[in-house]
């Protein structure tokens, strides 16, 4: 099913609305691509930037239609987004959100020519937790954690969680009851803390 959105700006272009296309079956869960182009009418050989958006959610449960007006904004201008919905920590404790991340980006190619998707203008994007994920993203692919990672042309980010010991410190807002495990673990590489996950395993590793 595809849904018309019509933003005015001086390109006249469209930005067109494909909704729920499942990029991974992890058995207890389905994920999803929520994306947005652009429309030119009879133009066919046109290739588009993709950005992939991951929402923010304090690592939970992603509102994934709230973005959509703001998103098809971007595909109006030329752009190819495809917001994504990653496993909240509630269900998959960090990081499986960053593998959420390396499927779908394994799951593109499979529907680049549908969407006329320039694969070698990939930009990841995000904000507050979904900041932080892209950010591991890229630090994940590379130290060779992620397998099948496409060049990415750029890194977008809006209010990202960075500091999480800061993060962890914290105050729980009202209406979050667990605290998320992406701020509850360590994850080190290298000697930085980047994430939250087993501080032992790398010191175990031969760390000072």
């Amino acid at each position: 099913m595809m849904k018309k959105i019509q933003i005015e700006n001086k390109e006249k272009m469209l930005g067109l609305y494909s909704p729920d296309w499942e990029y991974f079956d992890y058995g207890n869960c389905k994920r999803h691509l929520q994306i947005l182009f652009p429309y030119q009418g009879d133009v066919k050989d046109e290739k588009y930037p993709l950005i992939l958006f991951i929402p923010g959610s304090a690592w939970h449960k992603q509102e994934m239609y709230n973005d959509i007006p703001q998103l098809a904004k971007l595909a109006s201008r030329g752009f190819v987004v495809a917001a994504m919905e990653y496993r909240e920590s509630d269900i998959a404790a960090f990081p499986a959100q960053i593998e959420d991340v390396c499927n779908a980006l394994k799951f593109i190619p499979g529907i680049a020519d549908n969407f006329h998707i320039d694969m070698d203008e990939i930009f990841l994007m995000g904000n507050s937790s979904g900041g932080h994920v892209a950010m591991m993203s890229v630090l994940f692919n590379a130290h060779g954690l992620c397998k099948g990672f496409p060049n990415i042309a750029g890194v977008v980010l809006e209010s990202a969680s960075t500091d999480l010991l800061i993060c962890a410190k914290a105050a729980l807002p009202a209406w979050l009851k667990i605290r998320p495990s992406a701020a509850l673990q360590e994850f080190w590489i290298e000697g930085v803390l980047y994430g939250r996950t087993n501080i032992l395993t790398w010191r175990e590793n031969g760390a000072d």
